[in-house]
């Protein structure tokens, strides 16, 4: 083995696979090694958002990529591939005192072997420059590397006629898979039937991914108020019309109108338009996060703009209108959300989002 051969895996929504493929790749590219990157078929409780079409090359020109000589550096496997035991990974302990940021490329040039990772590749090497700007420009010359499928890219030059040249904002509103899980699983805790872990999972992704409408206002006034155009993104694309009655329809670019053959196909389009923003408005998603990394575009995260009791009173009148979880299930409820809210408003967009696992 001349070398190394990193393999990767995600088994959720597009932008977390893409942030754990380009996070991957990065550590990869520095060592010459090559990715190969698993890409499970969609689990069954996004088939309503996400349909059952989920293969990587209907939004990537994978034929020309490997026709080009990309299979060298980058293979995507679908299926349900499993890993091998025993395995070794960069987070084995042989490798605890080069984490996260003091790994050593001569390492991998005397000993290329193969690793086999679960969680994010998300280290650097001795010899980087230690700054956010330098991993991510690495990270954008990446994504470049990938071509489009050529139905995306005509999609984004349509969709760019329709915006226009100048500037916008992105606004992205998720709502769509985090509100049928409270849907789903909060009423649970009427019977004491919803596990501790589920509901700090529930309440993480609550708090980090969705906020209310009104949590949204401030930045969008000044986004009028600075005279630019805002583009409107959600998984949930019928809730534009309140902010369109809060402040007006001619503010709003609807994003729903761009249309693609398979959703997934609409996602990354919706993707691809979020990084021409040159600001994006949105909660600490990897959806929006992982846009402002590769646009370099400034992230409002507006997923705890509002107070801990707005978010309570939220639940109790969204989910839980008709269902009685009674004192103690209120108290559980609460302490758990406080403590997700707490947390989060300490931390940065990034780190929010890496605090949490996958969902489902």
């Amino acid at each position: 083995m001349t070398r190394s051969t990193i393999f990767v895996r995600r088994g959720d929504r597009l932008i977390a696979r893409l942030k754990h493929l380009f996070y991957a790749w990065r550590f990869a590219d520095q060592i010459d090694a090559r990715v190969v990157m698993v890409w499970p078929s969609l689990p069954v409780f996004w088939h309503q958002f996400d349909g059952t079409d989920y293969s990587p090359s209907l939004i990537f020109n994978l034929r020309d990529f490997y026709a080009a000589g990309g299979g060298d550096d980058l293979v995507f496997l679908e299926g349900p591939v499993s890993y091998p035991l025993p395995r070794r990974s960069l987070r084995d302990k042989e490798f605890a005192a080069m984490r996260p940021r003091a790994f050593d490329r001569a390492y991998f040039a005397e000993n290329p072997s193969t690793f086999y990772e679960q969680d994010a590749v998300v280290f650097s090497f001795a010899d980087e420059p230690r700054t956010r700007e330098y991993t991510y420009n690495t990270l954008r010359k990446l994504y470049d590397r990938l071509p489009h499928d050529p139905a995306i890219t005509r999609s984004i030059g349509i969709a760019g006629q329709r915006i226009g040249d100048e500037q916008y904002v992105g606004l992205h509103v998720r709502r769509g898979d985090v509100d049928e899980m409270l849907r789903q699983d909060l009423p649970k805790l009427a019977e004491g039937a919803l596990t501790p872990e589920r509901l700090a999972l529930l309440m993480g992704h609550y708090v980090c991914r969705t906020a209310l409408n009104e949590f949204y206002y401030k930045s969008i006034e000044a986004a009028i108020t600075a005279g630019q155009k805002i583009v409107y993104f959600s998984d949930s694309p019928d809730t534009l019309d309140h902010f369109v009655k809060t402040f007006g329809r001619r503010h709003f670019v609807d994003a729903g109108a761009f249309r693609m053959r398979y959703p997934i196909q609409k996602a990354f389009l919706d993707f691809n338009l979020l990084v021409g923003a040159s600001r994006i408005i949105s909660t600490g998603s990897n959806y929006a996060s992982f846009a402002a990394t590769l646009g370099n575009s400034e992230l409002t995260n507006v997923a705890v703009a509002g107070s801990l009791e707005q978010l309570e009173r939220h639940l109790h009148v969204e989910y839980l209108n008709d269902v009685q979880i009674g004192a103690d299930g209120s108290r559980i409820l609460r302490n758990e959300l406080e403590k997700q809210y707490l947390r989060r408003s300490r931390m940065r967009p990034l780190e929010a989002e890496e605090a949490l696992p996958a969902a489902l």
